[in-house]
């Protein structure tokens, strides 16, 4: 992401949340332990992002760390009125979030999780997060960590699921407009294996497009696990009120690039 909320003179990706803490450091934080399960770190970066190449040095020590370029030449995608062809566009087109995660597909493992460098998640603490997950793409090829939810207001902005009794997942969309009562809960983070990739960023891009979508086209099993809470850190107001630790002020105010 460019971090364009928060309009700030360095990644956001590093901006202090904490004591010696960066927003990128709470993702590699729900790692650490787990470094010996973990065959990789790909972060998907832009090409001015070069203070977060170094700063990440701090975690080399812990992971096999991979930067993957999201090509400016991508980011431009405009969907068109039409389905999109998965086999052909999936390779030319790679839009928003989803599609930055699918420029990364030549480094994808067996089993891949997505953590977003601006969100704080909150792992129950009999299950945390890195274990749920792998104990989900067990059973499942695609999976969500999710956080229960109906209300409307939020429902529109987040990343809107179903969540079935058997904690299956039967609906997703990017940010809907209509039909939200048909959704329960938002997801927080997400997994896939390998073979599961594809057909499931495409469909989140043509979601993120405003196009309609149906998770059951995929024919692959999509499950679950819970999150105890999920803070979106993007926005400076947000910074105020779940990153307590650090005062957080505008650094057009008060322009201070940290490093560690």
């Amino acid at each position: 992401g460019k971090g364009t909320r928060l309009a700030l003179p360095y990644p956001k990706e590093m901006h202090m949340v904490g004591t010696h803490t960066a927003l990128i450091d709470l993702s590699m934080e729900h790692m650490r332990p787990y470094a010996d399960k973990i065959k990789a770190v790909v972060m998907i970066i832009e090409p001015d992002k070069e203070q977060l190449v170094k700063y990440m040095g701090k975690w080399r020590e812990h992971f096999r760390i991979h930067f993957c370029f999201f090509g400016a030449e991508f980011s431009s995608y405009v969907t068109e009125k039409r389905e999109l062809n998965t086999d052909r566009d999936a390779d030319n087109r790679h839009y928003e979030w989803a599609g930055s995660i699918l420029s990364a597909e030549l480094l994808f493992g067996e089993r891949n999780l997505v953590l977003l460098p601006d969100s704080r998640l909150v792992a129950p603490p009999e299950s945390p997060l890195v274990p749920s997950a792998l104990a989900a793409l067990e059973k499942s090829s695609i999976v969500f960590g999710y956080m229960n939810e109906t209300r409307e207001e939020r429902l529109r902005v987040l990343g809107a699921l179903k969540v079935e009794a058997d904690s299956s997942i039967s609906a997703f969309c990017d940010k809907p407009n209509d039909n939200l009562e048909r959704f329960n809960a938002f997801w927080g983070c997400f997994g896939f294996k390998q073979k599961a990739a594809r057909s499931l960023l495409n469909l989140m891009m043509k979601s993120i497009a405003r196009e309609p979508v149906d998770l059951q086209s995929l024919h692959q099993s999509v499950g679950s696990f819970p999150l105890l809470s999920y803070f979106d850190l993007g926005t400076w107001r947000n910074l105020a009120d779940n990153a307590p630790d650090m005062r957080q002020e505008d650094p057009r105010k008060c322009p201070v690039i940290p490093i560690d």
